[in-house]
């Protein structure tokens, strides 16, 4: 018999491969973690070993195999050439360029880097990919892509630069808000618009969504004070909360991560008496589901 490793050209083992000897549909066994294999008896003599994995070329290797003896083989595999390539831009708010390392996971998982002038360009495999972006001293972003084969996805990221203290923790299983997010005021009535300054609060949420995986739903609750008729209250709440989940959707969050609901005036901070208690009975409140 014969016995080793499947490897890519960097030496990182390429599990769930499938390893047999040539013609032989009988003898094909499947590449265990670390890419170790084994294979079934085998008759003494010269034998072509042919392995097979997803986004690699099938590999070969000639081995001789003696009576009684366990045959020592490493296989290497090379990718396949890119079936398409994940072409764009990194810039900051700005538009100047961020050197961001770009990570694609999917079909296969790809990384590159942004070049000096803000470019990135990676082959990769036709699928459904996340693509995430990091850079130093910026928040995270993450978007999930269709890549078809034959063509070049454009990607266009902007970057917001991470504030020196962090607005948003994740601290003992919840998310703590330190600065909230805020809607503006219109002629003394709250409004379904955001305030300065709430996007990148919203920002950092979404960058901490990316930073703890483990958390896989919240939910956000946006209420208001007793301006307004409980009918017209929770009318815009359910304005405000629609708002919040068309941005978290357009920053490439997954729709099943996020929850929001509009709760009206019928769950009051403080007793609505003046206009600092109002104040704080306007908020969005956010709660790790699971």
């Amino acid at each position: 018999m014969a016995a080793g490793r499947v490897v890519s050209q960097t030496g990182a083992p390429v599990e769930n491969a499938i390893v047999g000897v040539s013609g032989r549909e009988y003898s094909r066994v499947v590449v265990e973690a670390g890419g170790n294999f084994q294979t079934v008896p085998i008759p003494p003599g010269v034998v072509d070993l042919v392995a097979t994995a997803p986004g690699f070329d099938p590999a070969m290797a000639r081995v001789q195999i003696a009576a009684g003896q366990t045959t020592n083989v490493v296989i290497t595999m090379v990718p396949k050439a890119p079936a398409a390539r994940v072409t764009g831009r990194v810039v900051d708010e700005a538009g100047k360029p961020v050197l961001a390392t770009i990570k694609l996971a999917g079909p296969q998982i790809a990384e590159g880097k942004v070049d000096e002038s803000g470019n990135l360009s990676i082959g990769v495999q036709p699928g459904q990919y996340m693509l995430r972006a990091e850079a130093d001293q910026y928040l995270s972003r993450e978007m999930s892509l269709s890549v078809v084969e034959g063509m070049d996805i454009p990607v266009n990221i902007v970057m917001h630069p991470r504030p020196a203290i962090a607005g948003v923790l994740f601290k003992d299983g919840k998310i703590v808000l330190r600065q909230p997010i805020s809607f503006k005021v219109a002629k003394k009535k709250p409004t379904a618009e955001f305030a300065p300054g709430a996007t990148q609060v919203i920002d950092e949420l979404i960058d901490l969504l990316i930073a703890h995986p483990e958390i896989r739903q919240i939910r956000i609750e946006t209420h208001t004070d007793n301006s307004l008729p409980p009918a017209k209250a929770q009318e815009l709440t359910d304005k405000q909360a629609q708002a919040l989940a068309d941005y978290i959707s357009q920053q490439g969050v997954r729709k099943d991560l996020v929850v929001v609901q509009g709760m009206g005036s019928k769950k009051p901070r403080v007793p609505n008496l003046g206009a600092a208690a109002k104040l704080k009975n306007r908020r969005v409140e956010i709660e790790v589901v699971q």
